[in-house]
């Protein structure tokens, strides 16, 4: 898990990416948005995600979002 600023297949200024075998993957829609996305990290039990954004809902400006990983990928962040 790594954070990208500014790229071409960027949902807004800074993304979360994975990579896996090699390859760079967008985190994708639901946890990345038009607002900024940084500092991503995995629960010790590999179940949830958990990262800091401004998105729209939180309570500080910048806040720690999680977002639960299921076999069909990942929940929207809360």
């Amino acid at each position: 898990m790594y954070t990208a600023c500014n790229r071409d297949d960027g949902q807004g200024r800074c993304d979360l990416y994975l990579m896996l075998n090699n390859t760079t993957y967008n985190a994708g829609k639901i946890i990345n948005t038009k607002h900024w996305e940084s500092q991503g990290c995995f629960s010790p039990d590999g179940k949830y995600l958990y990262f800091v954004s401004n998105r729209p809902g939180g309570f500080g400006g910048k806040d720690i979002w999680r977002s639960e990983i299921t076999q069909k990928g990942f929940l929207p962040a809360v």
